[in-house]
């Protein structure tokens, strides 16, 4: 699958480059309507390149949707795509067709604003439902508690509105972030050794 982001109308282009993502594509045009949601169903397989093969359910009947990242920058784009959907949306958001490179593809945002309603796929606006120009506009409240992204999991001020951590919060180490996880009594498990942190 070709994984085309528009940062300029927040939203991604879907072509196939296979026979069964172009049925694929085919049945969502077919049967979904633009604004209806293709949920994310989690990770497809189960080995080391599980994160650039994710999967969607596209009707009731359990039918996957498969995107396999094909080159570095279609996987990037899908590891973005479920971190945003896993942490945040939960879901594409199907917007219509198009034609790209002579395929008939779709085109897909992955949430809305909730203050302004604007379409938006970055990781940090998903996770939150808010986009960077209403949380640049946010007068914060700062609560405690525990966030998870660029700095894995951690614990802090995030702000009720916008859900964005405070700034000077960022500046820890991941050490010291694990370490304040921990003191909270919150348990860690290393996925690779399935070895527990107390």
């Amino acid at each position: 699958m070709r994984i085309i982001r528009n940062d300029v109308l927040f939203n991604y282009i879907l072509s196939p480059l296979k026979l069964e993502e172009r049925q694929d594509i085919g049945f969502i045009i077919s049967n979904f309507k633009p604004g209806d949601k293709i949920r994310y169903g989690g990770r497809e397989s189960k080995n080391d390149e599980e994160i650039y093969s994710i999967y969607f359910e596209i009707n009731d009947a359990n039918k996957k949707f498969i995107l396999i990242g094909n080159t570095e920058e279609d996987k990037n784009e899908i590891k973005e795509i479920r971190n945003a959907c896993f942490f945040g949306s939960g879901s594409l958001i199907y917007l219509g067709k198009t034609d790209f490179c002579g395929e008939e593809s779709i085109i897909i945002t992955l949430a809305y604003c909730k203050l302004c309603n604007k379409q938006i796929i970055d990781f940090s606006e998903c996770n939150g439902l808010v986009c960077n120009s209403c949380a640049d506009k946010c007068e914060h409240k700062y609560v405690p508690g525990f966030f998870h992204g660029t700095v894995d999991i951690g614990v802090g001020e995030i702000c009720s509105i916008c859900n964005r951590v405070k700034p000077e919060i960022r500046k820890k180490s991941l050490k010291e972030h694990h370490l304040a996880v921990k003191e909270a009594g919150i348990i860690l498990i290393d996925k690779k050794t399935l070895h527990y942190s107390r």
